[in-house]
């Protein structure tokens, strides 16, 4: 099963329009450094890492070949999807949630599963 995470704000925004990331919850980066590491990502999603992400994965190949879903493309693939939610608001890209249900959700962590 091809699982990812996404950090997003109450308004499914990723990325403010000049480039920032949302304030993410306390829980987030060590969760996702728990999740990712080992793994391999592709080498597009590797080079959008910080450097201490990238200390605990491995680039897997750049066609093909099974890779933890980095990219925003490659997120929108899972089955899966892991949201940390942000309290911040910002406009910027929005994530589309159209392929997914949402199944469970607790103060800033949820799980969406791909629409059969």
């Amino acid at each position: 099963m091809k699982v990812a995470l996404i950090l997003l704000t109450p308004n499914n925004v990723y990325v403010s329009d000049d480039g920032k990331l949302p304030k993410r919850p306390a829980f987030d980066k060590a969760l996702l450094a728990s999740v990712v590491s080992g793994e391999k990502v592709s080498p597009l999603g590797f080079d959008t890492l910080p450097p201490s992400m990238q200390e605990v994965i491995a680039q897997g190949p750049s066609q093909g070949g099974n890779t933890f879903p980095i990219t925003i493309p490659e997120i929108d693939t899972a089955k899966l999807l892991i949201i940390s939610r942000s309290n911040e608001e910002m406009e910027g890209k929005v994530f589309r949630m159209d392929n997914f249900k949402r199944l469970v959700k607790q103060d800033q962590l949820e799980l969406w599963i791909r629409k059969v």
